[in-house]
């Protein structure tokens, strides 16, 4: 598993430090990653809505009619 995630979670490191209760690990690289990523998405949805805004009309007639 860290060898799929390290890649994504790699430059938010460091920022604050990991913490461990027995065989447990709370790492705030993942949580602060997974914040970012989820605002970047956003943020790329948000600008396609901008650029070419889709009415409801226009969905039901592309599906309605394929």
């Amino acid at each position: 598993m860290y060898g799929i995630t390290n890649p994504l979670t790699f430059p938010f490191h460091g920022i604050l430090p990991e913490y461990s209760y027995g065989t447990t690990i709370f790492e705030w690289a993942t949580i602060i990653a997974v914040i970012v990523y989820a605002l970047l998405a956003w943020g790329i949805v948000y600008l396609f809505q901008l650029i070419k805004p889709v009415s409801p009309e226009e969905v039901s007639e592309q599906v309605d009619n394929p």
